[in-house]
């Protein structure tokens, strides 16, 4: 009996050991759980048209130096499945691998319109498993043009200004276990099914190419739906189909519109298509304006045509006429970044008589987005209801919207189909002064996660990086940003470089900038030439302006690590820069790029400008600081496409760029640099960086050049920056890589113009266009700051090594007076972070590295005898690397850490 209790009692030990080890991983006295299931970078996301889409997931643990050894992901066709473990669609057991972000899926051929169900766990290092993690889901689009059974369709009656609704009844027997709508427009929609606006977000889809592509939106209709007789009805808006431009002159090319198309699927073989059976009708909102450069105008609801119960499956719709049946010739595709919506509510701080029946609103703050206006009075009152930036202007641009009363006597307006820049709401035909709760705005702009944050303890530096933000925001709605909202509304390249390390530090950024590549891609010329402004047409610019097709892939690689962004965009821009490369003169500098078909006003002074915006002025096509600039660039994104090939596996093109880079280089130093002088036309800021961060500066002059910069900046400038859109960006990105934070700290610091702290004082709360006065308040030219924040101050960067955060380089800047800094940023593998801090004798860095990863990471200490971590002079997971340049350098693994050093 003895012997069989014993054996028993083995038996259950061995049960429950093997239970810990396979199911919690707290065997070895620790946790081990997989959360932040992804699927292309988005959590739970619809509408994907990968065929092959990347799964990340994320790893939790309480102890150290956690390291992934293998993993098995799970993809069943239900969640019943799945919960039993049941992976009818992958499953191929546990594979060794350390990989965990962007896997790519490898199972059965996924379907359209379908929705999967996955799960994950991981093995460590130490053979500890992990339990499944909870369970995620994605969901295809139409992952082939052959899947679209609809037709698309218009209204052949309507005026051109119209914002008309499409509808139509059908019949539901049994309700459906899922269901799912698809929805395509040329132009803005809303989706209503049986009266509700399904989901929230507007101003749907994003801009694409509407030359070449438009996009769709996959919706969740599920509880939509019912019994009977249903209702679906599409709101529609001519938006950025109406786009024109003027330098060079381009539109769409879209006569027929708007135009949607509409494919519901009730389970599998249930579908409502849009076809010519479908009916329509003017609404009561029409477009006021050009949407064009300097008019996109605004909202015109006429209350008084609202019609009653107009998307309710029971509304009479007899007097409606059908619609008509039209192929556009366009490519779908999906829209799955994250939608415009309405982020943050502004409210009114004062309203002001400015004349009988018109007062002006002060908004909050300056803001893009919507306004709402509740109203009352006679029906029929018409109230006209303006946006502009500035105080002493009622409306700027054609940023004007009408409201006429209804029957009811009042109502309230809300924009649904335009946007404005606004600071200041002009409002004209109330008969009374409206109450300040009667007016609200909304900040809109793409809804994406925040994925960093800065904080220490100068406030004016706070104050720098939050408005950074905040202007970055301002300037993102449609899957681009734009130079300034309320003008030119294009989606400059140039703009695109100075906002890009903010957007890739303090955002989720890899759905909306993959979208954005994409559109880059769609808008080259046949010859290669690629334009300035994507996925619209117009604008001036030049090579730093196109070349955002080479710069933005790379930056996003090294943020998230998947290399299918290079891929993806890679033959594009290697087109680019074989156009480019027909325009080397004889003297071996590039010369300005042909146009090709396009007419630019003024000829050639559009095509090859240099440092925009400067406090000193803008560096025309035509001039020597023009030619330095773009060829100094040339040889910087030839670099980028050099590494990217060689990432590509492919050696001959690698070498050809760097062997164009070396000539371009040789020409521009003969040309240009002065070796008594150690100057490249001048001492000026981006005449010195450019040449630095483009690698031309001879290796033996690279100090002297470096010198000339510092001068520059603290002798010349006083400690202001002298640059433009582009010199900003380049300067921090170069300073904050060779460890001169200090010189960009003081810049910062200033608050005399030209300076940031300069239009903090003067209470600005964004970023104007230019460094002097100027019209545009709103505009993303000084943004390129955003990147020194997280990356210098707090020292968090991505190592082009190990890229995606796989290995993090944490080297914070402990510089002049700043007492603290707190910075964070949540990489594809969870959030890494770093404090530091001054006490009196002693600085303290508290770091923490996500498992899975490690960090170098480099304390700012004169020798290793200063530093201990966790109180010991040598700890786990923690290993001595060497002394370099007033840091100590040590490699650590996962985990948080505390180090000390007796300064």
């Amino acid at each position: 009996m003895a012997k069989l209790n014993t054996g028993l009692h083995q038996y259950f030990t061995r049960t429950i050991l093997l239970f810990l080890l396979f199911n919690t991983g707290t065997v070895y006295g620790y946790t081990l759980e997989v959360k932040s299931l992804k699927c292309d970078f988005q959590v739970n996301p619809a509408g994907i048209d990968n065929k092959s889409p990347g799964l990340s997931w994320e790893i939790s643990s309480d102890q150290r130096n956690v390291f992934q050894a293998a993993f098995q992901v799970l993809v069943a066709s239900s969640l019943e499945n799945l919960s039993i473990d049941k992976a009818d669609i992958w499953n191929q057991g546990m594979i060794q691998s350390n990989q965990s972000i962007q896997i790519k899926y490898d199972g059965k051929a996924l379907a359209s319109a379908t929705r999967y169900y996955w799960k994950v766990r991981v093995q460590d290092q130490h053979g500890v498993f992990s339990p499944f993690s909870e369970a995620s889901f994605f969901e295809t689009g139409m992952l082939e043009q052959e899947d679209w059974k609809a037709y698309w369709i218009y209204g052949p009656a309507l005026e051109p200004a119209a914002c008309p609704w499409f509808r139509k009844t059908f019949e539901v027997e049994s309700l459906p276990s899922r269901a799912t709508a698809f929805v395509g427009s040329v132009g803005y929609h809303e989706l209503y099914v049986n009266g509700r606006k399904v989901g929230d977000a507007i101003l749907t889809p994003s801009v694409s190419d509407l030359r070449k592509c438009a996009l769709y939106k996959t919706y969740d209709v599920t509880p939509y739906l019912k019994k009977g007789k249903n209702a679906v009805v599409i709101w529609l808006a001519s938006g950025w189909a109406d786009f024109r431009d003027f330098n060079p002159p381009a539109d769409f090319g879209r006569d027929v519109k708007p135009l949607c198309i509409v494919q519901m699927h009730l389970d599998r073989d249930r579908h409502v298509l849009s076809d010519s059976t479908w009916r329509y009708s003017p609404s009561d909102t029409w477009h006021l304006g050009k949407w064009q450069n300097s008019d996109f105008g605004g909202d015109s609801v006429n209350a008084l045509r609202t019609a009653r119960d107009w998307n309710q499956p029971e509304f009479d719709d007899g007097s409606w006429e059908n619609v008509s049946v039209h192929n556009p010739g366009l490519a779908l595709t999906s829209d799955h970044i994250e939608p415009n919506r309405m982020v943050k509510q502004i409210p009114a701080s004062a309203i002001n008589p400015v004349s009988a029946g018109v007062h002006q609103v002060v908004m909050d703050k300056l803001y893009t987005g919507w306004i709402e206006v509740k109203v009352k009075g006679r029906p029929g009152d018409r109230i006209i209801i303006r946006a502009s930036a500035h105080p002493d202007k009622a409306v700027e641009f054609n940023q004007r919207n009408v409201y006429v009363i209804g029957s009811a006597g009042q109502g309230i307006f809300r924009n649904r189909f335009s946007y404005h820049e606004i600071g200041y709401i002009t409002i004209e035909g109330l008969d009374y002064q409206p109450d300040i709760t009667d007016i609200v705005g909304y900040q809109v702009t793409n809804d994406r996660s925040v994925m960093g944050g800065f904080d220490c303890s100068d406030h004016l530096l706070r104050q720098i990086y939050d408005i950074t933000c905040y202007n970055y925001e301002n300037l993102s709605t449609g899957g681009m940003s734009v130079d300034c909202p309320h003008r030119e509304r294009l989606g400059y390249g140039g703009d695109g470089h100075g906002s890009l390390d903010i957007a890739l530090d303090a955002y989720a950024s890899f759905p909306f900038f993959t979208k954005w590549a994409r559109d880059w891609c769609d808008i080259q010329d046949e010859n290669g030439r690629i334009n300035h402004t994507a996925p619209t047409l117009g604008g001036g610019g030049g090579p730093a302006w196109s070349g955002f097709i080479l710069t933005m892939p790379w930056a996003v690689y090294l943020s998230y690590g998947d290399p299918r962004i290079l891929e993806h965009t890679f033959t594009s821009a290697s087109r680019w820069l074989d156009y480019m490369a027909r325009h080397v003169r004889r003297d071996g500098l590039l010369g300005i790029p042909s146009p090709g078909h396009w007419e630019y006003i003024d000829s050639t002074r559009w095509l090859f400008l240099g440092d925009w915006a400067t406090p000193h002025g803008s560096e025309e096509s035509s001039t020597p600081e023009a030619s330095l600039f773009n060829n100094c660039y040339y040889v910087y994104v030839l670099g980028l496409a050099a590494k990217m090939a060689g990432i590509l596996d492919q050696p001959e093109q690698a070498h050809t760029y760097r062997e164009q880079a070396r000539r371009i280089t040789q020409a521009i130093n003969e040309k240009f640099f002065d070796p008594e002088t150690h100057t490249y036309i001048d001492t000026r800021q981006t005449h010195c960086v450019m040449p630095l961060i483009a690698g031309v500066v001879p290796p033996g002059q690279v100090h002297a050049v470096q010198a000339n910069l510092e001068r520059e900046i603290l002798v010349h400038r006083k400690g202001h920056f002298d640059t433009g859109i582009h010199g900003t960006y380049y300067l921090v990105k170069y300073l904050t890589e060779v460890d001169r934070s200090d010189l960009i700290h003081t810049l910062a610091s200033q608050t005399t113009f030209p300076s940031y702290g300069f239009f903090i004082m003067n209470g600005y709360v964004t970023w104007p266009e230019y460094w002097h006065e100027c019209n545009s308040v709103m505009h993303g030219c000084l943004n390129g700051i955003g990147g020194w924040f997280i990356r210098g101050l707090a020292g968090i960067r991505p190592d082009p090594a190990s890229p995606g955060y796989r290995n993090t380089i944490i080297k914070p800047a402990v510089s002049g007076d700043l007492e603290w800094v707190k910075g964070y940023h949540d990489s594809p593998y969870g959030r890494i972070a770093c404090h530091w801090k001054r006490q009196e004798k002693f600085l303290e860095m508290q770091i923490s590295v996500p498992s899975n990863t490690s960090a170098t990471v480099y304390i700012p200490a004169s020798d290793a005898s200063r530093v201990t971590e966790g109180g010991m002079d040598t700890s786990e997971g923690v290993t001595f690397l060497r002394e370099e340049k007033g840091y100590v350098l040590y490699q650590v693994g996962s985990g948080d850490y505390h180090f000390m050093v007796n300064e």
